[in-house]
């Protein structure tokens, strides 16, 4: 308990504005604390709260390339990741984790990315929330951001079914804006890796009906 409502109280003053995130920074070892915390309370009666303010914490922190390299080399998305693999069927966790991880991602180290199973949970995180608008929402932008990193998660994105997972909620939440906008976009990203055009361009029907909703 002590352990959550430490986090709790940490979560609160990363939401203070850029001074008090700064004044957090000044602590050299809180990051890493941070994430051995995710490390250590993965499988507690509170791990839910801890991981899901862990989380939190890390992308309100994470206010620079500089800093998301730096979260990522220190182990920051490999815990992400694994909190999303952990608790893949609580949607509370998995749209903080989705959130941080696109955040996070978008300066990490790719060498460090391509060692992981990056791709694959962020599809197996949507496909186990197909009614979950935020999940769709959040798991589609952080596939845009990680396939437009590097060739290789493009590939890997689409190998996993990422395409066909993001065409499927841009069908369902045809009617959101938000859901058609951050689907189009992850598509095209899959879509400018030459080989993939074909594969790809199966889910283009549902860009149009998304387009035709919204005339």
């Amino acid at each position: 308990e002590m352990i959550d409502l430490a986090v709790n109280a940490l979560l609160i003053l990363s939401k203070g504005g850029f001074q008090s995130v700064l004044a957090m920074l000044k602590h050299e070892t809180f990051i890493d604390s941070i994430i051995s915390c995710m490390f250590k309370f993965i499988d507690t009666p509170r791990s839910h709260s801890i991981q899901t303010g862990c989380c939190d914490i890390l992308s309100n922190l994470a206010l620079d390339n500089y800093l998301r390299a730096d979260m990522c080399a220190r182990g920051g998305t490999s815990r992400i990741i694994m909190a999303l693999n952990h608790f893949c069927h609580d949607h509370l966790v998995v749209c903080t984790a989705l959130f941080a991880l696109a955040n996070l991602i978008s300066g990490a180290d790719v060498e460090i990315l391509r060692g992981s199973e990056i791709s694959k949970t962020i599809v197996k995180s949507m496909q186990s929330h197909p009614i979950n608008l935020t999940v769709q929402v959040r798991g589609a932008s952080a596939l845009w951001v990680l396939s437009s990193r590097n060739e290789v998660f493009k590939e890997r994105i689409v190998q996993y079914g990422g395409a066909q997972v993001v065409s499927e909620a841009m069908t369902r939440f045809v009617a959101s804006e938000t859901m058609q906008s951050k689907g189009s976009i992850a598509l095209w990203s899959l879509a400018v890796h030459r080989s993939l055009k074909a594969q790809v361009g199966q889910s283009a029907v549902c860009v149009v009906n998304g387009l035709a909703a919204h005339v």
